[in-house]
């Protein structure tokens, strides 16, 4: 954070932070879609059908039954805050690492490490908006930056 007890000292870090940080309403969106992507809970119907469809995407004769997979699996995530963005993220990086289906534990696994990403990438954009918010309260008052945006701020 830029010190702003003397703005004018600050200030070209301020104007430079500012130019390469996204824009205001950029981070807000991807805020609000992890925040989305955290709270959600998937119901048991996309659940079934977000299963049924990694594991179709693996050759037939590696699979499983795919009914009692979905159905075992059902019964561990049902407990969990998992949402549909998380386990499509989940299905994403298995169908990338994996030439044969995960365990329902290894799946599991894969779902809470999305979670975990998630959450830190959410503090990383929680902190470049205190980034943005702070460069801006220096710009505004170096004269910089018009204060008519200083009322923008959520």
């Amino acid at each position: 954070m830029l010190d702003l007890r003397d703005p004018q000292t600050v200030r070209e870090r301020a104007l430079a932070r500012h130019q390469r940080l996204p824009a205001r309403e950029t981070l807000h969106a991807w805020d609000d879609e992890l925040c989305r992507a955290l709270e959600g809970k998937a119901d048991e119907k996309t659940l079934s059908f977000l299963l049924s469809i990694m594991l179709d995407g693996f050759p037939q004769v590696k699979t499983p039954g795919i009914d009692i997979y979905v159905d075992g699996a059902l019964l561990l995530i049902s407990g969990e805050q998992v949402s549909p963005q998380i386990v499509d993220a989940a299905i994403s990086r298995v169908w990338r690492k994996n030439r044969f289906p995960p365990s329902i534990a290894e799946f599991l696994d894969e779902c809470s490490e999305m979670t975990k990403t998630a959450t830190t990438t959410r503090r990383v954009i929680t902190k470049m908006i205190a980034l943005r918010d702070n460069a801006e309260d220096a710009l505004i008052a170096t004269g910089d930056l018009p204060e008519v945006s200083a009322s923008f701020r959520p």
